[in-house]
């Protein structure tokens, strides 16, 4: 039985967080395993600082308790939690509600951990764990489950648990939030034209830091829905791939005139963009007019610091649009944790993917939406219009992502090769054929 369990355990931790259904492959008995097993892994370290954060999920209260029962135990006293605003101050979220990039931010060079409880865009029966340190680098799959295997056999019983513990809100979270926005009203005041943009927080993580960063950096220039925070996703599921997750957006676009929306996944780490006429631009484009902005930005840097990275799903124009800004693009493979690990053996000025992760080397290589949808707002001033805008990066026709389960994949692979002999192949992520 034992064994089991560990396997089934073992089935949720994935490339670099741990995150499965609640109840199923993650309950509160794994939370406390990985609270004895961080107990561990920062024995050494004096006055450690450990910084927790909550996405919207009810389940995360019972979570976060369990995990914090062994470090309370053990003296621990540096444990705290981030509170953003009125939403999480109630009975609901007592550990507080905060985005990915907001944690990355507030635990950047001043924590020695920090550890999110989100499922990010997964639907709301899902729930999960992200471990990083103080230069936001993800704890690998391989060490999270080494820690695991390590502890499980000193944890076997759950102690009785308080409904939650009242640890103390992060003493630099005021300091470290004005200094964020300060950052991004330098580059918003830069922007010539002013804007009217819908933002839909699809009830997740966004609610707290980007709701409020984004009325004090547009006043008087937002529409806002779905911002208020639901652990159900109760308005629509919050994958910013699946266009059918933008129907509700979309339908509020044809009764109001903006310019443009966007929409945040479960932890407000990737963003998607809808445009007038309810067209979504995929997170490639989105890329390439980002990247375009970045170089023109940093045009008296040297060439080998105007580094682009992309992945193989990304459009060819995003090489193309780099070569053309006097920059330079390297293929990558797929993940966030790989892009990151890319951009710092690299030194990369920006990356990217399809999926809506955009990471920023002025920010220490991670996710920052909010300086995204800057980039975008720049670009539509640049090109004067929507249309002249969408035209520069829809150069090339996309077509939808189709999966195939296969027996064999390796066998799969082998056969493409051979097929397509004569034509250019990039292996990379499998194989790449272009024709």
């Amino acid at each position: 039985w034992l064994f089991l369990m560990v396997q089934n355990y073992q089935k949720a931790f994935k490339a670099y967080d741990i995150r499965w259904k609640y109840k199923e492959e993650i309950d509160e008995m794994l939370t406390y395993t990985m609270g004895i097993a961080i107990a561990k892994h920062l024995h050494t370290t004096p006055n450690k600082i450990i910084l927790i954060w909550s996405d919207v999920r009810i389940p995360n209260t019972s979570l976060i308790t369990a995990f914090i029962a062994w470090l309370q135990s053990q003296g621990i006293q540096k444990i705290y939690r981030t509170t953003i605003n009125e939403y999480t101050n109630g009975e609901k979220y007592p550990y507080g509600i905060c985005s990915t990039p907001g944690l990355y931010y507030l635990a950047q060079n001043d924590v020695d951990l920090a550890v999110a409880f989100t499922a990010s865009h997964n639907p709301p029966e899902d729930v999960g764990m992200k471990f990083f340190d103080k230069t936001c680098t993800f704890l690998s799959q391989q060490t999270l489950l080494q820690m695991f295997n390590e502890t499980y056999d000193a944890a076997r019983i759950l102690p009785e648990l308080p409904h939650h513990y009242d640890i103390e809100q992060f003493p630099l979270l005021e300091t470290k939030k004005e200094q964020l926005l300060s950052f991004l009203q330098t580059k918003f005041s830069q922007l010539s034209s002013s804007f009217h943009i819908g933002v839909d927080f699809s009830t997740g993580a966004a609610v707290a830091l980007e709701k409020e960063l984004l009325e004090r950096l547009l006043p008087g220039q937002l529409t806002l829905i779905n911002d208020i925070p639901d652990g159900m996703f109760s308005a629509h599921l919050s994958e910013t791939q699946e266009h059918e997750n933008y129907h509700q957006l979309i339908e509020t676009i044809k009764e109001r005139k903006l310019d443009l929306w966007i929409m945040f996944d479960g932890d407000a780490d990737r963003v998607g963009f809808v445009w007038p006429d309810g067209k979504v631009l995929g997170g490639d484009m989105i890329l390439a007019l980002v990247a375009e902005q970045l170089l023109l930005e940093n045009k008296d840097l040297d060439i080998s610091k105007k580094l682009i990275l992309y992945e193989v799903m990304c459009s060819k124009i995003i090489p193309e649009l780099v070569t053309q800004a006097a920059g330079s693009s390297k293929m990558v493979r797929m993940g966030r944790f790989f892009i990151k690990e890319a951009m710092e053996q690299t030194g990369a000025l920006f990356a990217g993917e399809t999926s809506g992760h955009f990471m920023f080397s002025s920010l220490g290589n991670y996710e920052m939406p909010l300086l995204v949808l800057y980039y975008v707002l720049k670009s539509l001033t640049y090109y004067g219009s929507y249309e002249a805008m969408i035209q520069r990066v829809y150069k090339y026709p996309k077509c939808p992502v189709t999966s195939i389960l296969v027996q064999d994949k390796q066998a799969v692979l082998t056969n493409i090769k051979e097929s397509f002999k004569n034509e250019k192949q990039v292996e990379i992520d499998g194989i790449s054929v272009y024709g």
